[in-house]
């Protein structure tokens, strides 16, 4: 059974609609994105400013999460469970890996739009994939936060709905690979939340031939929601949505500012502010949970 990775099987920028709409944007001036890798670097550097997503006002469905600067008198430490070391200091991440300690199947390792459909050759390839970096506090002993580099956006107008989100995933592959997906895959599903809201969705992946190359890569996914709320979008009954997902192995837009999001993190250094998947988290389920 693969390992579920980019995409997470589920809808993400929908995730956003139940997290709270906004947009990483914060009305700063724009930021260059943090440099990816070239195809097949021997080593892995990340770099660029942090920020924190706090809390909602709240927790209603339309509450809009803010996005600050992580605080220049605090620091944390950085890890991966496969190897590295970093830091965020001064506002700044800072994180090296070189080869992974521990590598899959290809197949068994990534997932991606398409699922089944998607093809790995050679299948024999070995494959690590970096979807989100640990954080703690100097001297702590458990994990207490997560960072992905995402942009994303979520607007609700009375019963429409509409939203992006971008992630770039870093992936380790042992020889070159060659990913496809021959042909755009389609599939609808309906789920239900915990306050007995039901979700009808219609997934769409675009065909994609990507070429991973010895080392480290870079693969950005980006995901576009448009969709409709019954009622009231403050307590609606129904949810009906389409997702159009595509894959490559550069940025989809250079004006989409990807930024290091932060959350599930004890901000104050004694206290948490902050419990809940952030929006488009990956490995969040499928439309977060209402609160």
């Amino acid at each position: 059974m693969r390992k579920t990775m980019i995409a997470a099987g589920t809808v993400l920028v929908l995730g956003l609609a139940l997290a709270g709409c906004g947009s990483n944007d914060n009305g700063e001036p724009p930021v260059n994105n943090p440099p990816a890798p070239a195809p097949g670097a021997a080593e892995l550097n990340l770099s660029g400013r942090v920020y924190r997503v706090d809390g909602r006002n709240g927790g209603g469905f339309l509450d809009v999460p803010t996005f600050t600067p992580f605080p220049a008198g605090q620091t944390r430490t950085v890890s991966w469970w496969r190897g590295g070391t970093g830091t965020v200091a001064n506002g700044q991440l800072s994180f090296t890996v070189a080869t992974p300690t521990s590598l899959r199947h290809v197949e068994d390792e990534l997932w991606f739009p398409g699922g089944d459909y998607v093809t790995f050759d050679p299948p024999a390839a070995q494959a690590a994939e970096l979807a989100w970096l640990s954080t703690q506090a100097p001297g702590g002993t458990h994990s207490r936060g997560s960072m992905s580099l995402e942009y994303f956006s979520m607007s609700i107008s009375g019963s429409s709905l509409s939203g992006e989100l971008v992630v770039r995933q870093h992936i380790y592959v042992d020889r070159d690979v060659v990913v496809s997906l021959a042909q755009d895959w389609t599939r609808t599903w309906t789920d239900y939340d915990d306050a007995g809201v039901t979700f009808n969705a219609t997934e769409i992946a675009r065909a994609f031939t990507l070429i991973l190359r010895q080392g480290w890569n870079a693969l950005y996914l980006r995901q576009v929601s448009t969709g409709t709320l019954s009622e009231i979008a403050a307590n609606p009954t129904s949810i009906n949505a389409t997702v159009t997902s595509t894959l490559t192995v550069s940025v989809v837009d250079p004006g989409r500012q990807l930024r290091w999001m932060l959350a599930w993190d004890d901000y104050s250094e004694t206290l948490e502010l902050f419990r809940s998947a952030p929006p488009g988290r990956l490995g969040a389920p499928p439309f977060g949970t209402r609160r």
